[in-house]
């Protein structure tokens, strides 16, 4: 029986010990899957003037979710992916029967309520303002909030 060589040696001729052998920790790769909820419209109460919360105005809302999506992938169940159904009706009822003063506020009540409801670990809610009340502006304000 031939003797076993080493087959690598440390810096003393002799080979080096595995256990003390410098371990090189990759940092965790970010999600890079994204799960996107966009177009949804509703009537809604908030707005920093008296008449915007009394008379309400077309909000639209636009969510994305970070979250692994291969195991739904290769498993095809729903129960391994997010399921954004209750996200969805939880946004109506919070846009429509909900008053804020700032838009920020309600972007943030959603963005509470969109990770409550799936499990995701982060999310991006785009918040649309349709029809603002600013003189001579006909176009839409849109803020966008990332959580956590």
């Amino acid at each position: 029986m031939a003797p076993q060589l080493p087959t690598a040696l440390g810096n003393n001729g002799q080979q080096p010990d595995p256990d003390s052998a410098p371990v090189t920790h990759r940092p965790p790769q970010p999600l890079r899957d994204r799960l996107i909820v966009s177009g949804l419209r509703y009537y809604g109460y908030t707005g920093f003037y008296e008449a915007e919360r009394a008379l309400g105005q077309w909000f639209e809302v636009d969510f994305e979710l970070w979250t692994d999506l291969r195991p739904a992938a290769l498993s095809g169940q729903l129960g391994d992916t997010l399921d954004y159904r209750s996200a969805v009706a939880g946004i109506a009822e919070l846009v429509r029967n909900n008053s804020f003063v700032l838009l920020e506020s309600l972007a943030e009540a959603i963005a509470e309520l969109v990770l409550r409801e799936t499990g995701a670990s982060r999310a991006k809610i785009r918040l649309t303002k349709c029809h603002p009340p600013v003189p001579d502006m006909t176009g839409r304000v849109t803020l966008e909030i990332v959580r956590p």
